[in-house]
């Protein structure tokens, strides 16, 4: 009985920290939305920018590539258009 319990614990633990994560992925997502529409309305932004930007006001660090990935999504989702420029 006490093997059956543990498991049965351990699921419940994986699914609980996935579901965390799901919901700090959905948070982080709308705060990068939001400072996109509040600050670049009207203006095109690099990643950069919106890493700076974030990093001031939510006094957090992020790597950029997570940034990107989020940028690739709202682009994947048509919530942005993307321009290149540069090589």
């Amino acid at each position: 009985m006490n093997l059956i319990e543990f498991v049965q614990c351990f699921e419940r633990n994986s699914r609980d920290t996935s579901v965390e994560h799901k919901e700090s992925d959905r948070k982080l997502g709308q705060k990068l939305w939001n400072l996109i529409t509040e600050n670049f309305r009207y203006h095109t932004f690099t990643s950069t920018d919106l890493l700076r930007i974030y990093q001031d006001l939510n006094y957090e660090t992020i790597q950029l590539s997570v940034i990107s990935i989020y940028l690739s999504r709202f682009y994947l989702k048509k919530q942005l258009n993307r321009s290149k420029n540069g090589k």
